[in-house]
This record gives structure tokens, sequence and C-alpha cells, in this order.
């Protein structure tokens, strides 16, 4: 007998284990497919990503798949084209907030300090650590650097904020400070 040839064009389904046999990524035999598109192809002719098909599977706006192979594969025909395009006509297919646009990159240690962190014989001074963490600050707005004091030694006592920018505004971290102050002796809260 010859073995079946599965979708991704291999004989053998992958398992966690590499033994090939039971659950693992659902796979469909070619034979099981014909005929049908996958989630990814009908994704793709709808214009979404497989996530938005199953998404809205979920939420009741698509109607279900066609056909589940015995491998837990979901397949789809052209009728169920159809009414998923109907559907998804006039309907968001986006997330609410959408897909944001990629941020600045950010300079990493080796860019600023010259060498890779971890690196053998080489631990950067403290001077060097302040001035990378400024250099974030400078390049990123999800960055905020704030000197405490100084220490014995003179050096810039230094509290770094990484957060959302609307986190790191003056009026957003001083609400944050009570609360947390309120938190750190919880006795009137109840």
């Amino acid at each position: 007998m010859v073995p079946p040839l599965f979708v991704d064009g291999t004989g053998t389904c992958s398992t966690a284990d590499g033994s090939g046999k039971g659950a693992g990524v659902p796979r469909a035999t070619l034979a099981e497919t014909r005929g049908y598109l996958t989630m990814r192809s009908a994704a793709e002719r709808l214009g979404v990503s497989p996530y938005v098909v199953k998404a809205r599977i979920a939420e009741g706006v698509l109607p279900p798949a066609t056909r589940v192979t015995g491998g837990g594969v979901a397949l789809f025909d052209e009728a169920w084209l159809e009414v998923a395009r109907a559907a998804l006509d006039g309907t968001p297919v986006r997330s609410r907030r959408g897909r944001r646009p990629a941020p600045a990159p950010v300079p990493s240690p080796e860019d600023v300090l010259g060498y890779r962190m971890g690196a053998t014989g080489r631990l950067p001074e403290w001077r060097h650590i302040v001035g990378y963490f400024e250099t974030l600050a400078g390049a990123s707005d999800r960055v905020t650097v704030e000197e405490l004091g100084r220490s014995t030694l003179g050096e810039p006592f230094v509290v770094v904020a990484v957060s959302a920018p609307e986190n790191l505004t003056p009026e957003a971290r001083e609400r944050n400070r009570a609360l947390l102050g309120r938190l750190a002796d919880p006795r009137g809260l109840t």
C-alpha cells in the first residue's frame, strides 16, 4: 500500500515527539482536499488572514467549514466562498485598532556600546549604561529616563520607564505613583 501524500507534500504527519503518528499539526490528504479550499487558500481568496476566517466563523459571521477531515482540517467549497464574500462585504475585516505603523527602530546595546552584551571580558561602565538608556529615550517615545539623585560615587542614580506613550505623560506617571502608593499600604483600601 502506498502511504498517503499530505497537503504539505510529505508522507507523514508531524508531531511533537517526531513519531509521525497521532495528532499533531492538522493534515489532510490530497484526495480529501480535491475540490475544496484549505483555510489558507480560502482566506487568500477572501483577501484576509486565516485568523480572520477562524475568528469570523467563531463569531457566527461566517458559516462553518463545508467539511472537516478526520485529521481536523477545515475545508471550504466555492458555495461557502460566495456566502463568506457576501457576509464580509461591508463589515470591517480588521480589528478595531487596525494595523499600526511599524515603530522606528531603536538602537541595540551593541549599536551604542560597540560590542555584544555578554561578550567575554567586556563589562560596560555605569556611564555607558546610562548613556544607552538616554539614547533609547531619545529614539523612542516609549522610554523615559529620570534621575533620582546621585550615588555615593557621584554617578547618576536613574529609573528607566518603558511603557506606552500615554502612560509616560507626567499626569499618568503621577496617577500611577498614587495608585502604587495605595497598593504599598493596602490597609485603607477595604
